[in-house]
């Protein structure tokens, strides 16, 4: 019995045959492969190709990097029937895959840190910060330092102002009050001395009697009324050259009594009287007899 061929298609164009990863790509990691082309054979019209026919992809290699471009030929299907190759089938990308600027700068370090005397380098550039790091914080922990410590000794010079202006004040206050105090107490002094003057003067005024018509005041001399030495109850100051005979007054002085012994005497008008001697009642006249 005659087996019958035909022309059969065993791989179609675009069919999807595996996905490989991709490095560097930007939204992505990996990308899908594709025939490139379609692929026919003459093959009995009885067989099974799913069963009978297998496939054996080779890429270029198993990670890609960005960028991907689309139609380009990444590899290579062969297909087998029966232990045949019968045919070979490129391998197309299905999209563009574009590139991350960020993950080739990054891929670049990492390159570059990955060989022996980088990685010396890195060691070194590392220690060389970190010692920095920390110098800069024990400079920052010593200013810190410095000006918490002026500060406290302007704060201390401050209060030390401060508590002598106090003490200034004070003394001051304590002097005015002083000098107040001395004032209201001449003031008190001087006011109890006029009223104790004044109630000598009512005692004394209230003692004296009017004097005798026959006891005659003496007569004031000129030279004591022209500068003021009035004599008091009619007795005239003593003459010159006498003890206790009161200085002539300087020139431009008003005339006051003033005693050798320099203490002023206040004058008459203000000084109490002293109190005037009983005088003898006059004799009556006896009343004879009518």
């Amino acid at each position: 019995m005659e087996k019958s061929f035909a022309v059969r298609e065993v791989v179609p164009k675009g069919q999807v045959v595996c996905e490989r990863r991709v490095r560097l790509a930007s939204g992505v990691d990996h990308m899908i492969l594709v025939a490139g082309e379609s692929l026919k054979k003459l093959l009995p019209v009885d067989a099974d190709l799913s069963q009978e026919i297998t496939f054996q992809v080779r890429t270029q290699r198993e990670v890609f990097t960005a960028p991907v471009i689309k139609g380009s030929v990444y590899g290579e299907m062969d297909v087998i029937y029966q232990g045949e190759v019968i045919g070979k089938v490129p391998l197309h990308a299905q999209s563009n895959i574009g590139l991350s600027r960020y993950l080739v700068a990054w891929d670049a370090v990492v390159s570059f840190f990955s060989h022996g005397p980088a990685k010396v380098i890195l060691i070194l550039v590392i220690c060389a910060a970190v010692f920095y790091v920390l110098y800069l914080f024990f400079m920052l922990w010593v200013q810190y330092l410095r000006r918490n410590r002026e500060r406290n000794r302007a704060i201390a010079e401050l209060m030390e102002m401060e508590n002598r202006r106090m003490r200034k004040v004070r003394l001051e206050e304590r002097k005015a009050n002083q000098a107040r105090m001395r004032k209201v107490r001449s003031a008190l002094r001087a006011g109890f001395q006029v009223l104790q003057g004044d109630a000598e003067l009512e005692k004394n005024a209230g003692r004296r009697k009017k004097a005798p018509a026959s006891r005659a005041v003496a007569k004031v001399p000129e030279k004591y009324r022209s500068i003021n030495r009035t004599p008091q109850n009619g007795r005239v100051l003593p003459e010159k050259g006498q003890k206790g005979r009161p200085a002539t007054p300087e020139k431009g002085q008003k005339p006051r009594e003033v005693y050798r012994t320099g203490r002023p005497v206040r004058p008459a008008s203000s000084r109490p009287s002293a109190p005037s001697q009983k005088a003898s009642p006059p004799p009556q006249r006896r009343r004879g007899k009518k």
